[in-house]
């Protein structure tokens, strides 16, 4: 047999390898998120446990009965602010979370630098120190 021409073997279905991911990948959403303007991990975070959508239909529920009781029951708008309410709990809870993750991370990466470059540790701390915090 000729091994070259394997490569031109006619491939039939199942034939092959079946791993497929289906899984729809946004992460590139989140990833493009600029410094300062927000973490993309905590922005995916938030996002899959509220998404955009679930967020602003609350608002809306909540908003709406205040310029016109003929769209939205009373009872209907205390029961979308109780859900804004959680969810508001529950997204600080996970900023926070990550907030502690990005600190120890960067206490562990200065404390690496530190231990194997000493003076890259000190011109570090140097030009941290003239950062200023953007608006």
């Amino acid at each position: 047999m000729f091994p070259w021409f394997i490569h031109w073997a006619p491939h039939y279905p199942f034939s092959g390898t079946l791993r497929q991911s289906v899984e729809p990948h946004t992460r590139w959403f989140f990833d493009s998120i600029r410094m300062g303007a927000g973490d993309g991990r905590t922005e995916q975070q938030i996002f899959d446990a509220y998404s955009y959508g679930t967020q602003l239909g609350w608002l809306i529920e909540v908003l709406l009965p205040l310029v016109s009781t003929d769209v939205v029951s009373p009872k209907d708008a205390d029961h979308a602010r109780e859900r804004l309410v959680a969810a508001y709990k529950q997204i600080e809870a996970i900023k926070k979370l990550n907030k502690e993750i990005n600190e120890e991370a960067l206490l562990n990466g200065l404390q690496s630098l530190l231990n194997h470059d000493p003076d890259a540790f000190r011109a570090l701390i140097v030009k941290a120190l003239q950062l200023n915090p953007k608006p």
